[in-house]
């Protein structure tokens, strides 16, 4: 993953120290890639070993090892791609395309082994509840209902009660679907928790890996968003989740195929016969 997504993943858990650091680098990348460590450390305010550690605790050798991975990154990307009043419509529409290949890309340098951990879970669950509130509503629902074109036992409670009602009643072979761009809304959070007591697995899906749903999940599919200043930044990260979402149908229709292809053409024939009725 590069640099500036693992900076933003970890923000939220980063001391006051480190997240001086971190404003620094997200502000200026290209002046930090051509700067040496004392321009960091003073304009952080923080000590030269402060940020020697900081990037040490990103997994680089260093923070000679940071400004490369940075400027590798930079050569590659535009990082300044905020929509301003000065940008034409095209220009706009130019930044958000950009803004979610960087994600997509970042997405897929960062997920391994959990999608197929995931598609386990799944295609062997006697029960799936799919949880989400607010944007995250949308997410799981448009998952659970891909799901259940499978022929897979899933449904989407988008009332947080009833969906804790419904975790208590949970067994260990089913499985609990959360999802929560921010991994810290309370709602969802309170369901995996029940889950997670009663031994009734639970998957992630979540923007930052060190959050608390991710904690509580036993498979974390984490979603790389780059993230603007304003509500773009939740349509970047739906983007991204539902691309997740799409990827993990896939898997799960390779793995049960024969009986997803005979869901799939009942599906299908439903559908014609609605648009001849309406026709």
């Amino acid at each position: 993953m590069n640099c500036l997504s693992l900076i933003r993943q970890r923000y939220a858990g980063m001391s006051s120290v480190e997240k001086r650091i971190a404003d620094c680098i997200l502000a200026e990348p290209e002046k930090v890639m051509n700067s040496p460590l004392v321009y960091v450390a003073k304009k952080a305010k923080v000590s030269e070993g402060s940020v020697i550690n900081f990037s040490n605790s990103l997994g680089y050798k260093g923070f000679s090892q940071l400004k490369i991975n940075l400027a590798q990154y930079v050569s590659t990307y535009s990082v300044h791609d905020e929509v301003t009043r000065e940008d034409s419509p095209k220009q706009i529409l130019r930044k958000l395309i950009n803004r979610a290949i960087v994600s997509f890309e970042s997405t897929y340098d960062t997920i391994g082994q959990e999608l197929q951990s995931a598609t386990d879970l799944l295609s062997k669950a006697g029960k799936i509840v799919v949880v989400g509130v607010g944007h995250s509503m949308v997410i799981a629902k448009d998952i659970s209902i891909r799901m259940m074109w499978l022929g897979l036992p899933a449904i989407a409670e988008t009332d947080p009660l009833l969906a804790g009602t419904m975790s208590t009643q949970m067994k260990e072979n089913d499985v609990v679907f959360a999802v929560s761009n921010s991994g810290r809304t309370r709602e969802v959070l309170m369901v995996a928790q029940t889950a997670h007591s009663l031994g009734v697995k639970v998957i992630g899906l979540t923007s930052y890996p060190n959050s608390p749903l991710a904690k509580l999940s036993d498979v974390t599919l984490v979603s790389v968003s780059m993230e603007a200043q304003d509500y773009r930044e939740s349509t970047t990260a739906r983007l991204t989740q539902l691309m997740i979402g799409d990827c993990l149908i896939d898997c799960l229709t390779n793995r049960i195929s024969n009986e997803a292809i005979v869901y799939l053409d009942k599906r299908v024939e439903v559908y014609e016969q609605h648009r001849e009725s309406i026709n």
